[in-house]
């Protein structure tokens, strides 16, 4: 059991290092979800069928911060993103019709503004960005990540993510001083051997050159699964689950995998703030509907 939940997934990440180095090595492209071959003209993610297509710049409703959702400077084309087209046609981004603050899928009309969750409770981050939504294949595929069957795609998933940001090397490097992935308990990484909210940041990292720290957020309660649990349940569950080192008049970038009520991502928020954070972005690559 120790082995099985332990070193088998640690050796699957490293595999996937060596994949990818394997795969930059050789004159082919094959797309990281599905190994089919990709071409050198490959095209950019697509956009949401459900959403509006038209660009809209942000709203900023009166009292609440400015909001950075849409696409990044410089889409990435789908070599870049190691994808093949075929891949990306099944996971649109979406770059309208949802809410500011948290990402929640509204009516397609709507170009900005706040579900009535975020009018009653405003969450604590500033800026949320997300790729898309928690359905179809990308649903599938980060079920994979999680769960130890497709390590390999992480990476291609967190290029989706960085997408969403401006290039690191325009000047907007002083955004960030560091990003921190969500950690899990100790009990839950030696279950699952590795934290698949890292394996999304490093992308981002990379293409932000902002460092990801993993000294300053601890999860310290071993809250179980949240799933099957209220949106009610599931905020009384992670109140005080997180604790923080000193993050004195840091500007962070927290990232997360799913967001569906926000509890987590709340708690850990709120926690960063209390030691001392100047302020606290909240990024995940995808935004469970209706919740």
């Amino acid at each position: 059991m120790i082995f099985q939940g332990r070193l088998i997934p640690r050796l699957e990440v490293l595999a996937a290092h060596l994949l990818t180095h394997l795969a930059a090595l050789c004159s082919e492209k094959r797309c990281a979800l599905c190994a089919a071959p990709i071409a050198k003209n490959a095209l950019r993610p697509p956009v949401d069928d459900s959403a509006d297509r038209t660009p809209r710049p942000p709203e900023n409703p009166a009292g609440t911060p400015n909001h950075a959702h849409g696409q990044g400077n410089g889409a990435p084309q789908a070599g870049d993103l190691g994808i093949c087209p075929a891949c990306l046609l099944k996971l649109p981004e979406r770059t309208s019709g949802f809410c500011l603050r948290c990402g929640e899928p509204m009516h397609p009309d709507i170009s900005a503004g706040l579900c009535g969750n975020c009018l009653q409770n405003p969450p604590p981050w500033n800026n949320f960005y997300f790729y898309g939504v928690y359905t179809g294949y990308l649903r599938e595929l980060l079920h994979q990540v999680k769960f130890s069957q497709g390590l390999h795609q992480a990476g291609a998933l967190g290029k989706l993510l960085a997408g969403r940001f401006p290039d690191g090397s325009t000047g907007s490097t002083s955004q960030y001083d560091c990003i921190i992935p969500v950690p899990l308990h100790k009990r839950g990484l030696r279950r699952r051997g590795f934290n698949q909210s890292v394996l999304l940041a490093e992308p981002v990292s990379e293409k932000l050159k902002v460092p990801i720290r993993r000294d300053i957020l601890a999860k310290s309660t071993d809250v179980g699964q949240q799933h099957g649990l209220s949106r009610s349940e599931r905020f009384k569950n992670m109140q005080g689950a997180f604790t923080s080192a000193r993050a004195d008049n840091l500007r962070i970038l927290l990232l997360d995998d799913v967001l569906t009520t926000g509890a987590t991502l709340r708690s850990a928020v709120l926690c960063l703030l209390r030691a001392g954070a100047e302020r606290v972005d909240a990024a995940v690559l995808a935004r469970t509907p209706g919740s």
